[in-house]
């Protein structure tokens, strides 16, 4: 059993790439002792992912209490905190807009002009990671600990949160 520490760069250059046109993963949120999770359309832009929600969901009124969040993309897992930036198609959010552009460049005049006309409140939620891992096929894990710029590969048995 053993840790390995790794290039940090190329690690996230890997989990940039699998996370690069993605569109839905699974949003854990909490309030007290009440976890929530549900299946949320996505977008990344290299680790951040923003999702939209409706400012009367569960789910923004746990984020208004706790922006601590989990996010579950296939079999990357991702620790970060979660900032309600308001209505997704406001000015101020305009780098989500290009990346909305980007993945979705048919449906995205008819898509933003429906969430201007709504009279439904909407709000864009940027998750920005902590930690991000994932499984590796022999049964280990590679570990990106965004805070302290580390990447390390573990084998398997090695606990988690060894690093």
């Amino acid at each position: 059993m053993s840790q390995e520490e790794v290039s940090y760069e190329e690690m996230k250059k890997e989990f940039e790439k699998q996370l690069k046109g993605q569109q839905t993963g699974m949003l854990a949120t909490s309030d007290g002792d009440n976890v929530t999770v549900r299946a949320m359309w996505i977008f990344s832009d290299g680790l951040t992912v923003y999702c939209i929600t409706r400012k009367r969901s569960r789910k923004y009124k746990q984020l208004c209490s706790n922006q601590n969040v989990a996010i579950a993309v296939n079999d990357i897992q991702i620790e970060g905190v979660a900032a309600l930036k308001g209505n997704p198609v406001a000015e101020e959010n305009t780098r989500f807009l290009e990346v909305y552009r980007e993945v979705n460049p048919d449906g995205y005049e008819r898509r933003i002009e429906s969430m201007r006309s709504s009279q439904i409140e909407r709000c864009l939620i940027e998750i920005t990671p902590k930690r991000v891992a994932t499984f590796t096929p022999d049964g280990g894990m590679h570990i990106l600990n965004v805070l302290k710029k580390k990447a390390y590969k573990l084998e398997i048995g090695e606990p988690a949160y060894y690093e």
